[in-house]
């Protein structure tokens, strides 16, 4: 036998190991300082736990050193005398305690072999002397039956004349001879011990005495299943469960889809396709929204309306739903319904009436889908505070009250819908950037200055509308005083207070107080109408169009800002020079993706959908195809607008550019149209 010491790091303490060495701790049995010869009927000598020989004393096991535990072959290691469970198909031992290995020499496994015949020989004939022992009797008594309700001894054989009657009968002393290793040897186990004193044994007993064949075929059966290596067992196992999978059949006589394969073999590759039919109709019937004018027969495009179709999802609630904190629905609806502008403006951002307003005011799947996406990634961009920013911190307070915009504008609230969290943050962060007099421009020079201003009162006007949330009136109601006394002698508003104006930064400031109005907050009349003297300074053909500034020229941008100023000031629909401005956009300035201006498109678009009739009819269906059209689809900053092509994108960035897309297409609901009231059902 050769030794190996290793160290602790080179294998672990085997289960087999482990599990005897547990064995014997449990039983209080003594570990053998010196190996027990071959048939021994106890070890010599004992040493204590934790005790270790010196290595002068090591002596390694010779083949007549091993021992017995029941089928166990054990030994004791050369190192600190502990027992080692012999592993005979690996012809190793492995001490638990101290990791020493033995490896057995071939003369070693002959003993062992010899060992194992004798034992299993022994234990034969001691199970022979025991059944030749009892009594025969002429008339064998049957069985015990379990339910009887006989006393066991009555039950019990009567017992010969030499042995004490069972009334008498009591468990013999241990018997002295005998050490605790015998415990593991069937041979002289306590039942055993009880047959020497003359007990009989257990029925079970007796029916294994009668069957010796069958024990020792089992016992065989054990001993060739211990014997043989687990990676064998493993194999035959795995090859069968594979021979039985293999044998599984599916009967496929009932579908309906086939496949057509050709028998013809040729260079031209070719795939197949299944031969059942789709109805479209069917397929798409659970899509609301759906665009008009569109080729069912495509295949790819109702692949892309059924997936747009789960994202348009994320933003409604259903109607029923009562998880969320919402005005009841009769309130909502009449309210929508109302002759007053002001008071149905916010109504429709309910989302419980998504479908019913996107579908009365020319909405589709698409473009829900489109907000979705961009809302996403929006909602990835932001901090963990609850800002946003780009490369500049010091616009990260427009930055994140431009973020801002989309949400609200899908009716995401701090206390409702899928990006509420985002929402609270974005708010409890924005507020806290706000100075005592109520300014929210931030820590920015130049510019964006009163623009930064006039978003982040857009934001904190819609969300105390949106909820009547009390801890957002004071931030709300300061945000418009500030503007209202930011306002220059000229009526307008620019970077700083008291700048003299221009018609970019008026626009932000009177679509503010008109968020102010829709919440019920404050606003002058005073204020109001020293704008609309503002206006007339830079208007161009009667009112019809506007310039940057007076003394320039109007261009389509400025336009289109102007007029939905003057909308919000209380022009009628059918005023001329509001009508002749929503032409000259409408003949000469449509939207086109080949030439992106967000911008332009983001204050054209709510002209458009407040003028409603053929000129919204007409706008609609180009913003929709150029905006759903130019959106990021892949990659990190899927769902965004590329900023680059836009002229104002390539100064506000990705955000600016992605957030004022977005709000576009938001404007089926974002506010009611001024000049119409929407039925919901």
């Amino acid at each position: 036998m050769q030794h190996r010491a290793r160290s602790n790091e080179m294998r672990r303490l085997p289960g087999a190991e482990l599990r005897n060495a547990a064995r014997f701790q449990r039983d209080g049995v003594a570990l053998p300082s010196q190996p027990l010869a071959a048939g021994a009927g106890s070890p010599p000598g004992i040493v204590a736990p934790g005790e270790r020989l010196p290595a002068a004393g090591r002596n390694v096991p010779g083949a007549d050193e091993f021992w017995l535990a029941g089928d166990v072959v054990m030994c004791a290691c050369p190192d600190c005398r502990s027992p080692m469970s012999v592993r005979l198909w690996l012809m190793l031992a492995d001490c638990w305690r101290c990791g020493a290995s033995i490896e057995l020499t071939e003369m070693q496994e002959a003993a062992i072999q010899s060992l194992m015949a004798t034992t299993q020989d022994r234990r034969t004939s001691d199970r022979n002397r025991q059944t030749a022992a009892k009594p025969a009797a002429a008339n064998p008594a049957p069985a015990p039956n379990p339910r009887d309700a006989t006393p066991a001894a009555a039950r019990v054989p009567a017992a010969p004349a030499t042995r004490p009657t069972p009334a008498a009968r009591s468990l013999p002393p241990a018997n002295p001879a005998r050490t605790d290793f015998e415990r593991f040897d069937p041979v002289v186990s306590p039942q055993n011990s009880l047959v020497a004193s003359g007990i009989p044994m257990p029925v079970q007993g007796e029916t294994r005495a009668r069957h010796p064949g069958r024990s020792r075929r089992r016992n065989a059966a054990v001993q060739i299943l211990a014997n043989t290596p687990a990676w064998l067992i493993s194999l035959v196992l795995h090859l069968l469960l594979v021979l039985a999978l293999a044998m599984i059949t599916f009967d496929e006589r009932h579908s309906s889809v086939g496949i057509t394969l050709s028998s013809y073999v040729g260079k031209i590759r070719e795939a197949g396709e299944l031969n059942a039919e789709v109805d479209a109709d069917d397929e798409l019937s659970h899509v609301q929204l759906r665009p008009d004018n569109i080729d069912l027969k495509d295949k790819k495009f109702r692949e892309t309306l059924l997936a747009a179709d789960q994202l348009a999802r994320e933003l409604r609630i259903d109607p029923e739903s009562t998880q969320y904190d919402l005005p009841d629905p009769s309130k909502v609806k009449e309210w929508a319904a109302s002759n007053d502008p002001i008071r149905r403006s916010l109504a429709v951002r309910d989302p419980r009436f998504r479908v019913q307003v996107g579908k009365h005011e020319g909405a589709t799947t698409l473009t829900e889908a489109a907000v979705a996406r961009a809302l996403r990634w929006l909602a990835k961009e932001q901090f963990g505070d609850g800002h946003w920013e780009s490369t500049d911190k010091s616009w990260s307070t427009v930055e994140t009250s431009m973020a801002l915009l989309p949400f609200l504008g899908a009716g995401q609230t701090p206390y409702a819908g899928h990006y509420k969290d985002n929402v609270a943050k974005g708010l409890r962060w924005l507020i806290a950037q706000q100075k005592p007099d109520g300014d929210l421009r931030g820590a920015t020079g130049e510019r964006p200055g009163m623009y930064g201003h006039g978003i982040a009162a857009i934001v904190l006007c819609d969300a105390y509308g949106l909820t009547g949330d009390e801890l957002l009136h004071a931030p709300a109601q300061k945000a418009l005083d500030f503007i209202v006394t930011a306002q220059s002698k000229d009526g307008g508003w620019r970077y700083h207070p008291g700048q003299p104006g221009d018609t970019s930064v008026v626009g932000w400031q009177l679509m503010a107080l008109q968020s102010g109005r829709m919440a019920g907050l404050k606003v002058p009349d005073e204020t109001l109408g020293f704008a609309s003297h503002f206006l007339d300074r830079v208007s161009h053909d009667g009112g019809a169009r506007y310039a940057y500034q007076p003394g320039n020229n109007a261009t389509p941008t400025m336009t289109a800002e102007g007029l939905l100023c003057r909308m919000y000031l209380g022009v009628r629909k059918d005023d001329a020079s509001l009508v002749r401005g929503v032409l000259w956009l409408s003949q000469d300035h449509l939207p086109r993706a080949s030439e992106p201006n967000v911008y332009y498109w983001y204050y054209a678009t709510q002209v458009f959908h407040h003028f409603g009739d053929a000129p919204w009819q007409t706008w609609n269906a180009k913003i929709r195809d150029a905006l759903v059209g130019t959106q990021v689809e892949t990659g990190p900053n899927a769902g965004s607008w590329d900023p680059q092509p836009d002229p104002w994108g390539r100064t506000g960035g990705r955000i600016f550019q992605t957030a004022l897309s977005a709000c576009t297409l938001e404007v089926y609901y974002r506010h009611a149209p001024i000049y119409r009231q929407i039925k919901l059902d």
